[in-house]
């Protein structure tokens, strides 16, 4: 057989009456006997499970060619999957892992998803929300062979991965088969790939990329380190990206994850940007809007810009196609109540005015540490408020964990309230441990961003907002997720009439892009419901007080 015909139905809104033809190779007889067919289309698509494209027309066109080719022997027929969970790889061997331990019902799915993936396209994108276990179903997903399989993850979840790999790969420590799997941080992989330490090309046949958002600027150190390390690759190896936020501001995000997943897939950059990422060229103007010239006279040549979103429903489309997401509503019945609110803290006028003054001298075109510093500067009038809503809560018996954008935040906090702290300045792989049994504990949003889960907490506190939706989203799972046994409260302090309010529009702008570009239609869209302002009104008028001056 030169190639697997996969037969589907097209999918809405088109008419029930067609039918898709997917080769999974080209053969030279195929491509004669469907062109020959009137009525049938060739439809370029790289984002099908081919990586090329389909036929589409008539079912009784596309059937018709479909069985003249098996019978000619040229091709092997079959119906598409019908759904992510073949009930062939559902089934689990009775105590498969550590303590009798199973996956659960949409995990199962995400595990045939991810070997049907592997097997059809060489690589797999699953974006599950964090705290749904995308870890357990990568490993058990790679578990059917004794393949060499390397693991690059952030530093902080080696551990993690170590002990997962224990339970669900049931691989006992100090025997051989342990060989077989090796978990490096990126940098670890980096420093590792630069030296040649890493096994010949050949050595791994698997890889697996954990919070593959961090490979999303294609200009960074790790970034090149893993494309020249693929590139060495004589034979390229099965790939998993994992990422419970693979887009954290715009769709550009995306294209460097997806290009190392199925190269030349979703086009060059250039293409990319211009189709789905609003690129376009733009002058190079002064604070007046006059175009900045260089020291001849002449304006500087226009910018490439590629910050915006264009054709979302057309990227979300072909993602579909090789990008799994399941959000935490989708299996709501397997996880603990969650409960949002916002809580306005009231500024004395002094407060408020110096706010507004430095909001007022900012440069909106500055770097993003201009930003940072001015949030950093909302957040330390908050700390009175945080500390009584944490005192208030602990009186009632839960148990907050109190997230702020700086470290002088938590450091005062923590010893207001005599509990443990942890900010970015402890390492990575003791953080957990200094604050899990905690009756209260505080820490910075970026020093719990990954990998530290903490299902003893019930609320969370969050004293400050960053503008990365994707921090506030992670910081929720880290108390929020599977495992968890009781009700959720998560509160936002908001400072109306300041920078708050200001941030807090960003965030739901870009979670509505994230929504637009993903299909979200849980969580996400939640949180952009529950930090909307009371009405549309009251946050214009915010925002014109917190930059009035400008």
């Amino acid at each position: 057989m030169a190639s697997l015909l996969t037969l589907r139905p097209a999918p809405p809104p088109l008419p029930s009456w067609l039918a898709d033809a997917v080769p999974h190779a080209f053969e030279e007889a195929g491509k004669v006997q469907f062109k020959a067919m009137p009525g049938i289309q060739w439809i370029a698509d790289r984002a099908s499970p081919n990586g090329r494209g389909f036929y589409r027309g008539s079912r009784e066109a596309i059937e018709l060619v479909a069985a003249t080719l098996e019978s000619a022997g040229v091709c092997k027929v079959r119906a598409e999957l019908g759904g992510p969970a073949p009930d062939i790889f559902r089934d689990q061997p009775p105590g498969f892992g550590a303590d009798d331990k199973r996956l659960r019902a949409y995990q199962a799915d995400g595990v045939a998803w991810l070997r049907w993936m592997l097997a059809h396209t060489g690589g797999a994108l699953l974006a599950d929300e964090m705290g749904l276990g995308k870890t357990p179903q990568a490993i058990v997903a790679l578990c059917s062979d004794s393949a060499a399989t390397l693991i690059v993850c952030p530093a902080v979840v080696e551990p993690h991965w170590n002990d997962e790999i224990y339970k669900w790969a049931r691989i006992n420590e100090g025997s051989s088969c342990s060989k077989l799997w090796r978990v490096l941080s990126y940098d670890k992989f980096r420093i590792a790939a630069a030296k040649g330490a890493l096994p010949d090309p050949g050595g791994y046949t698997r890889v697996v990329f954990d919070e593959i958002h961090y490979l999303s600027n294609p200009k960074s150190k790790r970034s090149k380190a893993a494309h020249e390390w693929l590139a060495a690759q004589p034979i390229r190896p099965l790939m998993i990206g994992l990422s419970g936020t693979p887009m954290s501001t715009s769709p550009k995000d995306l294209w460097h994850p997806l290009e190392l997943l199925w190269p030349g897939r979703f086009g060059s950059w250039w293409q990319f940007a211009k189709r789905y990422c609003d690129g376009h060229f733009e002058d190079i103007v002064n604070a007046s809007g006059a175009r900045v010239t260089d020291q001849s006279g002449e304006p500087l040549k226009p910018a490439w810009v590629a910050e915006g979103i264009s054709r979302a429903e057309e990227l979300r489309s072909r993602l579909v196609h090789c990008m799994l997401r399941r959000t935490k509503s989708q299996v709501g019945a397997e996880l603990p109540p969650r409960t949002r609110t916002i809580l306005e803290v009231a500024l004395p006028t002094a407060a408020r005015r110096d706010l507004r003054a430095a909001t007022a001298a900012l440069d909106f075109g500055a770097a993003r540490s201009a930003v940072g510093s001015l949030l950093a500067h909302a957040e330390s009038y908050k700390i009175d408020a945080a500390e009584a809503l944490a005192r208030d809560v602990i009186s009632v018996g839960s148990r907050p964990l109190l997230l702020t954008t700086r470290k002088e935040s938590a450091w005062e906090l923590g010893n207001r309230l005599a509990c443990p702290f942890v900010t970015g300045d402890d390492p990575a792989l003791e953080r957990r441990a200094k604050i899990a049994d905690a009756h209260c504990a505080a820490a910075t949003l970026y020093s719990v961003e990954t990998g530290i889960n903490l299902t003893g907490f019930d609320v969370i506190i969050f004293v400050g907002l960053d503008w990365v939706p994707a921090r506030i989203l992670q910081g929720e799972a880290r108390i929020h997720r599977i495992g968890a046994d009781k009700p959720v409260t998560i509160y936002f302090l908001i400072a109306r009439g300041t920078v708050d309010e200001v941030i807090r529009e960003r965030v739901i702008e870009r979670l509505e892009n994230f929504a637009a570009v993903t299909g979200a239609k849980g969580d996400e869209l939640g949180l952009v419901g529950d930090l909307a302002p009371e009405s549309e009104e009251d946050l214009i008028a915010a925002i014109v007080a917190a930059v009035k001056g400008k």
